[in-house]
């Protein structure tokens, strides 16, 4: 269940939550220690041994049965008739049903897709005076590094242009149109421009498509596209490899926290989803912070980010149609009202218990919301082998939304997208063998299960 809120009240909420949460949180809920959400992630991975003492173990299927469901959807799609060649002919990078919507290659490239090369090793980057990732910068450092290099301000808003506007979204140095000689030189010899790699991109039966992205150091991150028939049309971007938050109804949180993702490979993938759809669902026009990660865990990369995707003169996504997601971390909540280029909806809980065991009530979010303009958006729970929960009866889900009208809020009910894919909201990601455990359910709650 998640709460939009206006940029302008969003301050005053977040103190708000925290005087509601404080007292809310006294009275404690049996089976698990009082604690923040972010304290609770940490928890989940620094004192692994308290928490077996709270767990149950994986559930019984655990994370093989995603293998074995993944295995079967692969080798289904390789089962269907191709056009690469018959049995025996070499399987090409995406499968039939998987080809690149787009296949933007550069002139000087090889054969292979220069979609799916490597990128450039992190060390390369790092060191002193070598290349530098240039969708890392937001345009004043931009501007500046290309002032560096001995070129004139206007020089840096060209190659602005090239990388995020004018419908070119620049892979490669060949794909540098406009730029003088000199000026490209430099900018092969001394940067980067790719920072994610393709590796599958998987097509659910509403049309929903989920992209697989390989990490230079060899993670993998899920980013969603979510066409609508309205005309619009949606990325879900992902902030971190796993998450440290460990929310009981998330298969991303059984991974535990990886790493964060860097303001580049955060860009990037707003960049691949215009690249390779636009021709195919128009227009990219909304970007939503909720795929895998806690947003506000990477709250500086995250913010640079956003501010990079709302630029005017280059991928420009209205400021209001940029919503960052997040469990809750009130410290962060307040840095990020700080910022007028994002639009933040809070998921809620009433209380960080109950957040983790997915249990909210609906008197309590009425009291507190009360006298803040929000909206409230329902999601159902999206079932996979790393939670112990079922979704909740349709019936149920509108009984819910009624108590909420009733008291005067307004309240949408979010259809599941993607889910036979596990594309949907809490199926990203693949834990593999290391899980973090899960918590032992209350007795109060255990109707949900």
């Amino acid at each position: 269940m998640q709460t939009r809120l206006c940029p302008e009240v969003l301050h005053g909420f977040v103190k708000k939550l925290a005087e509601r949460r404080g007292r809310a949180g006294e009275e404690g809920l049996p089976g698990l220690e009082r604690r923040s959400v972010g304290e609770q992630g940490c928890a989940a991975v620094d004192a692994d041994a308290q928490l077996r003492r709270d767990s149950i173990g994986t559930a019984p299927d655990g994370p093989r049965a995603c293998r074995r469901r993944g295995d079967e959807l692969r080798e289904r799609s390789s089962s269907q008739a191709s056009p690469h060649g018959g049995a025996g002919a070499a399987s090409p990078p995406v499968g039939p049903d998987r080809i690149l919507p787009r296949a933007l290659s550069c002139p000087a490239a090889s054969a292979a897709n220069p979609i799916l090369q490597p990128p450039p090793p992190a060390a390369a980057r790092c060191e002193a005076g070598s290349k530098v990732m240039l969708k890392g910068m937001d345009y004043p450092e931009l501007e500046n590094w290309v002032q560096e290099q001995g070129f004139r301000p206007g020089q840096a808003m060209m190659l602005w242009k090239c990388l995020y506007g004018n419908n070119v979204w620049a892979h490669c140095h060949d794909e540098l149109a406009g730029l003088n000689k000199d000026f490209k030189k430099m900018i092969s010899e001394h940067s980067y421009l790719k920072a994610l790699t393709v590796k599958d991109i998987l097509t659910a039966s509403d049309g929903t498509r989920k992209i697989l992205f390989s990490l230079e150091d060899g993670p993998v991150i899920e980013t969603v596209i979510i066409p609508c028939d309205r005309g619009r049309t949606t990325v879900c971007v992902s902030s971190q490899v796993g998450c440290a938050m460990n929310c009981q109804f998330c298969f991303t949180g059984r991974m535990g926290l990886r790493k964060h993702l860097s303001t580049a490979e955060i860009v990037e993938q707003a960049v691949f989803a215009r690249r390779l759809f636009s021709d195919e669902f128009g227009s990219i026009t909304n970007v939503v912070f909720m795929g895998m990660g806690e947003p506000l865990h990477n709250i500086d990369n995250v913010l640079k980010a956003s501010a990079i995707m709302v630029d005017e003169q280059g991928l420009h996504f209205s400021p209001r149609k940029v919503t960052v997601s997040t469990s809750g971390l009130v410290p962060q909540l307040n840095a990020s009202s700080m910022n007028p280029s994002v639009l933040c909806r809070q998921s809620y809980a009433t209380t960080d218990e109950v957040a983790i065991m997915l249990m909210d009530d609906a008197k309590r979010l009425i009291e507190l919301v009360q006298g803040i303009p929000c909206k409230i958006n329902l999601i159902s729970f999206n079932p996979h082998s790393g939670s112990q929960f079922k979704p909740t009866p349709d019936e149920k889900i509108i009984e819910f939304r009624n108590v909420l009208i009733q008291a005067g809020l307004v309240v949408f009910v979010r259809l599941s997208r993607g889910d036979d894919q596990m594309a949907a909201c809490g199926q990203l990601g693949e834990p593999g063998d290391y899980q973090l455990p899960l918590l032992r359910v209350p007795e109060k709650f255990q109707v949900a299960l």
